[in-house]
């Protein structure tokens, strides 16, 4: 392998001015040089491509949509634009450590077998304060095939992924919200993981990824990743089978208190089997106005 391969960096943008120059001083102050940022701009009304040209570096790479698409359908547009040998992501409203990729390239240089490495990151929630805790322990990180610890719980961030691009696959653009976890654990079916157990990225929390709107569309996108992935495979344990059941029951209660429809929620949340105190924080939901809401259900 190259020691110094070329890394794409694929960064899609919809209206991002708010974070955005925080994402990209993070690429240009990486201690390796040796990238490609693809950004893809779907149609932004705000000031992001200004902010994008006042960078004068040829690594940053400018491409946009006559329309605005879903966000997966700019993904792969995005990914038609690449020529490194590994792709990674950053999203507009996070941003990497000065070292992330140099860390994963040295990983990879020493574990040539290997397609793909994650690695801690940090969770930053505006909501209270900016504070910060790290997403995972030491104890929550492995390495070898994860698909069925990532079935159990999942635990690999966007931010922190670092692919081998001959193993790429396309995102499913039927999905809106959950194409991230879609294509994780795809990948994870059939090639091992690399684990880098320090922090290397900062994942924001905000009131738009923190939006009631979209319930009603993550519990149907789950329900059908559900049937397709989980039913029927012989190869998954009951116990797996019966949590994904009551993820999707959890996700259609939240889609409808979020609509306004308690006395539905609450048939639903009596038949939720959960633990005590997240079934009680949901009960108690059903009769909160929706800004308390939002703190119960994201909490």
């Amino acid at each position: 392998m190259n020691n110094k391969p070329l890394v794409s960096i694929i960064m899609n943008c919809l209206n991002g001015e708010k974070y955005l120059k925080q994402a990209i001083d993070s690429l240009i102050n990486q201690t390796y040089d040796n990238w490609e940022c693809i950004f893809w701009d779907n149609n932004s009304t705000d000031r992001s491509k200004e902010i994008f040209f006042s960078y004068k570096d040829s690594r940053l790479k400018y491409f946009s949509s006559n329309e605005r698409t879903t966000l997966y359908k700019a993904r792969n547009l995005s990914l038609q634009k690449t020529f490194g040998e590994f792709i990674s992501f950053l999203d507009t409203d996070d941003y990497w450590l000065s070292e992330k990729l140099k860390k994963q390239i040295e990983f990879f240089n020493k574990n040539e077998k290997l397609n793909i490495t994650y690695g801690n990151y940090f969770i930053k929630n505006e909501k209270w304060f900016n504070k910060k805790k790290k997403a995972l322990t030491n104890e929550n990180m492995h390495d070898g095939n994860l698909y069925h610890r990532l079935l159990n719980k999942y635990f690999i961030g966007l931010p922190s992924i670092f692919i081998r691009k001959k193993i790429m696959s396309n995102f499913d653009e039927r999905f809106e919200i959950i194409g991230d976890f879609d294509l994780i654990m795809k990948l994870s079916r059939n090639n091992n993981f690399g684990v880098i157990k320090e922090p290397l990225a900062y994942y924001r929390l905000h009131d738009s990824n923190f939006s009631l709107l979209n319930k009603r569309r993550h519990y149907q996108e789950m329900k059908l990743w559900k049937e397709e992935n989980i039913e029927n495979q012989e190869d998954i344990s009951i116990s797996i089978k019966s949590k994904f059941e009551t993820l999707v029951s959890e996700l259609e209660f939240l889609s409808l208190i979020s609509e306004g429809k308690k006395l539905k929620a609450l048939k639903i949340l009596f038949g939720i089997n959960n633990n005590k105190i997240k079934k009680f924080k949901n009960f108690l939901s059903v009769f909160l106005p929706l800004n308390i809401i939002r703190k119960f259900i994201n909490s």
